[in-house]
């Protein structure tokens, strides 16, 4: 294939194209190529920088997202995970509290402030907050609380109820015949 034919079927190569293979266009002038150059081009450069800083960001926002997420997490976690746990820790106690064979349902709730003392939860959850009913070999135990957090320097509440249903095995006092 002879140079007319290339040309006619293939674009002429650019001029980077020729600068780094070594030759030389005789076609444009210096004044051609000062007329290409664009008029203020130093305004375009801080332009053309921050366009290339948010190429990068745009390529790294997958990496930069989810590290914002679980900074995020991790923030959110450490105020409100430590009422959540208490929470369900109390709850896996009141339901061994609310097997307690036994009738008396003054004696469960002696054993609930034991409880609440314990997980140091007695400025959220008032005395009588906790309902205890037997009803047969049923025994219910019910109560509702709010704990206070602080997030984002607001103040909310978490609301946290327990309500069991207990099957209690209670023995009566065997009787004797005479």
């Amino acid at each position: 294939m002879n140079a007319q034919q290339r040309n006619k079927t293939e674009p002429p190569p650019s001029e980077d194209t020729l600068r780094v293979s070594g030759v030389t266009t005789a076609r444009y002038t210096a004044a051609d190529r000062a007329r290409a150059q664009p008029r203020f081009l130093f305004l375009w450069r801080p332009v053309l920088a921050v366009v290339d800083g948010l190429g990068w960001l745009f390529a790294h926002a997958g990496g930069l997202v989810a590290l914002a997420v679980l900074a995020a997490a991790a923030f959110l976690s450490r105020a409100i995970l430590p009422p959540y746990l208490a929470h369900y820790a109390l709850k896996d106690e009141v339901a061994e509290i609310g097997r307690m064979p036994t009738r008396d349902d003054e004696e469960v709730r002696e054993r609930l402030r034991t409880a609440i003392r314990r997980r140091k939860l007695e400025s959220y959850i008032p005395e009588d907050a906790f309902t205890v009913t037997l009803v047969g070999n049923q025994r219910r135990v019910a109560a509702r609380y709010t704990v206070p957090i602080e997030l984002l320097g607001r103040r909310h509440d978490l609301v946290f109820s327990i309500d069991l249903d207990q099957w209690v095995a209670i023995q009566e006092a065997p009787r004797f015949a005479r």
